[in-house]
């Protein structure tokens, strides 16, 4: 087809496909390798070194990762960006402050801009935040969220858009 007529005329006919490619496998197989980090301080905060270390060989056997970890997609990288805003969200979560509101923030922006379907992360983390406050509040029927909560979690969407819309 003309595509991939194009697509190899590109690569390989005008351009020398190695200097090319090398670089965006590279930073693709470098978000992965950012994710495993992530990754390894959520499961040590939860589960102590060796659940950490064992997540990362989790990780580092999985087929699919495997398979996005080496080729220049946008899949990978979306992967590892929405764990970030996960675990970013996740951390805000565990100990609110503006700091940890403002990372979140632009984890969370740096994740919706990185691919189109990144986009089901921000209903997804707002439900999450949604369970976890109210299963916290559960036992206790006095317990009402506080403004300054609120507030650093308005400021995780305006950075999140911020993020997006520079």
């Amino acid at each position: 087809s003309g595509e991939s007529y194009f697509g190899n005329a590109l690569l390989y006919a005008y351009n020398d496909a190695r200097q090319l490619l090398f670089p965006c496998r590279l930073s693709i197989l470098l978000s992965a390798c950012l994710m495993g980090l992530f990754l390894y301080l959520w499961a040590s905060k939860l589960g102590g070194h060796w659940a950490g270390g064992f997540a990362v060989f989790r990780m580092a056997c999985e087929p699919n990762l495997l398979t996005h970890s080496r080729i220049a997609a946008w899949d990978m990288l979306c992967t590892a960006t929405m764990f970030m805003a996960a675990y970013a969200v996740w951390s805000w979560l565990e100990m609110p402050s503006w700091r940890r509101a403002a990372l979140a923030g632009l984890a969370l922006g740096i994740a919706l801009i990185s691919k189109y379907t990144a986009l089901v992360l921000a209903p997804a983390l707002l439900i999450g935040i949604g369970i976890q406050e109210w299963t916290k509040s559960k036992g206790d029927a006095k317990k009402t969220v506080s403004q300054t909560w609120l507030m650093q979690l308005v400021s995780i969407g305006a950075a999140a858009l911020a993020v997006i819309v520079l």
